[in-house]
């Protein structure tokens, strides 16, 4: 039967041709590629030390490297992802960082937060702020304190964001330790509307 089907190697090729498009495109699909990924400037995510992908071969072996465990391939797709607006693919991968304790644990519970907030799933996102805070990544008691700042799935309180904000001064943040600087100033600034 497949003898007939295959009567000439033109077909055969042809059909091999087409097979091997059809597995690629289910893999595209599968991992969702976002072609923007491959038009970033070369400085975008350089702290890592691993180069963003330029291609769909060097995507794959990203995938590749993020599953078997790469903290840093992890990372890079989780920050591709989100900020080309994939929040799903990029919650999986910063939820993989959590549950793999990795370096970018933090950093992921904090991003997380933010898709989460964007999901208004409050709760959530404030318990991930807090641990990222109570673990000592800044980042996370500032969103928080921004959150009382602005009103932003609570009530306006510039007392508790003073409060968030000097924690995070505390342990790095220097944008919060000028805000508790020049607080009067900046509740002023806020409350006009500017």
């Amino acid at each position: 039967m497949i003898g007939l089907f295959f009567k000439n190697k033109k077909n055969l090729i042809y059909s091999i041709l087409f097979l091997s498009f059809m597995v690629q495109s289910s893999n595209m699909s599968k991992h969702n590629i976002p072609s923007a990924i491959f038009n970033y400037p070369d400085n975008f995510l350089s702290a890592l030390p691993i180069p963003i992908p330029k291609n769909e071969n060097e995507y794959f072996e990203l995938v590749n490297k993020a599953d078997a465990g790469d903290p840093e391939a992890n990372w890079m797709l989780a920050v591709i992802q989100d900020t080309v607006g994939h929040h799903q693919e990029a919650s999986e991968r910063y939820h993989l960082s959590i549950s793999r304790n990795d370096k970018y644990k933090l950093e992921s519970m904090v991003n997380l937060g933010f898709i989460l907030e964007k999901e208004n799933k409050l709760a959530e996102a404030r318990s991930l702020f807090e641990q990222a805070g109570e673990n000592g990544y800044f980042e996370g008691y500032s969103a928080i304190g921004t959150n009382y700042f602005n009103g932003t799935g609570v009530k306006q309180n510039f007392n508790k964001a003073k409060e968030y904000y000097k924690k995070a001064s505390q342990i790095g943040c220097n944008e919060c330790t000028y805000f508790i600087n020049n607080w009067n100033d900046v509740v002023k600034l806020k409350k006009s509307g500017k």
